[in-house]
C-alpha cells in the first residue's frame, strides 16, 4: 500500500483471523462470541495506535475468500466502534478470480485521505496492470 517514504509506512498492520489448533479436523461450529472478540482487540488496538491502519486480506488458497469476506463483514456490522471505518476493495487477477481487502482505520488518523488514496490505488492499479497485459497478450 506504500512505500517507505509515505509517512504511514511505519503503521501498517496486517489483521489475521486464523484457526492455528484444530484437534478434531473439522470445521468448528459457529462461536456467538467472535464478533465480540474482534471488537474488543479492535477496539484496543486503536486506542493505543490511533495513527494505525490495519489491512484485512481474505485468505483465497481455497476458493473461499468471498464467504470469509462476508462472515468477517457481518462481524465488523455486528459491532460498534467508535471512530472506526472500514473500506472495502478487491483484486481481480488475470484468471477473474476475485480477491477482497479492507482497510482498517480510525477517523481521526491524521494521514486518513493519503491512506484511503493509497489503497483504492492498489485496485486501481491492479486493474490497470491486467488489462495492460490483456490487450498485449490479444
Amino acid at each position: 500500500m506504500s512505500d517507505e517514504t509515505t509517512p504511514f509506512a511505519g503503521h501498517i498492520f496486517e489483521f489475521v483471523i486464523e484457526l492455528i489448533y484444530n484437534p478434531l479436523d473439522r470445521n468448528p461450529s459457529l462461536d456467538k462470541l467472535m464478533s465480540d472478540t474482534i471488537a474488543a482487540i479492535m477496539i484496543d488496538f486503536y486506542y493505543r495506535k490511533n495513527e494505525s491502519v490495519c489491512i484485512y486480506i481474505c485468505e483465497s488458497s481455497d476458493g473461499k475468500q468471498s464467504l470469509r469476506k462476508r462472515k468477517f463483514d457481518d462481524w465488523f456490522n455486528s459491532q460498534t466502534y467508535p471512530g472506526i471505518v472500514k473500506f472495502d476493495e478487491c483484486i481481480v487477477d488475470s484468471d477473474g478470480i476475485i480477491y477482497p481487502l479492507s482497510a482498517i482505520l480510525r477517523k481521526d488518523n491524521p494521514y486518513f485521505v493519503e491512506i484511503i488514496i493509497a489503497f483504492a490505488q492498489i485496485s486501481a492499479e491492479h486493474t490497470k496492470q491486467i488489462l495492460i497485459n490483456r490487450i498485449r497478450n490479444s
